[in-house]
């Protein structure tokens, strides 16, 4: 049997360890994200075809659901996750939706200074009891993502609804 044709990716994804592989259920394509790009880039399989879907932030994760036809990309620079419907989403940005979630973390007492929340130039300063999703998990059905970090020493957890595109936070947990 001949080798497989070999196919040049880009060099953000050339370090095997800032890179991860999310391959289809059916294997006909994989979807590639690194740290050291902000798109994800799909590869088909039998067309040896790689296209770059640029993203809100450098991905720290890719959740797919079972059946492949939803994936979750999370922007933990940003603190945004991408819903990316498949295959739709991999030709059509209309179906792509892109959405901000924090997570709560546990225990944490906000500042209670009357000034709290407003910054030297009179714009918002970021919540000190949130921090951004770095994971996420899909449920079985893929109608539910659990979006969580563990690069942070802090618990933080948050049920997102992919249908209704609602985030609830789990307030349950204890440090």
């Amino acid at each position: 049997h001949p080798l497989p044709e070999r196919v040049a990716i880009p060099t953000e994804y050339a370090s095997v360890g800032s890179r991860s592989a999310t391959p289809s259920p059916d294997g006909t394509w994989v979807l590639l994200r690194s740290f050291a790009s902000k798109d994800v880039a799909a590869f088909d399989v039998a067309g040896r075809q790689l296209k770059r879907l640029p993203m809100a932030g450098t991905p720290s994760d890719i959740a797919l659901s079972r059946d492949g036809h939803v994936a979750l990309v999370v922007l933990r620079d940003t603190g945004k996750v991408t819903i990316l419907p498949l295959p739709g989403g991999l030709t059509d940005p209309q179906q792509v939706a892109v959405l901000d979630v924090s997570l709560p973390i546990a225990g944490c007492v906000p500042p209670s200074a009357p000034d709290a929340g407003a910054g030297t130039d009179g714009g918002a300063v970021a919540d000190p009891c949130t921090q951004a999703p770095g994971q996420a998990v899909l449920s079985p059905d893929g109608q539910l993502a659990a979006l969580f970090t563990n690069a942070e020493p802090s618990v933080g957890l948050v049920t997102l609804n992919l249908g209704t595109r609602t985030a609830v936070p789990f307030t349950g947990l204890k440090k």
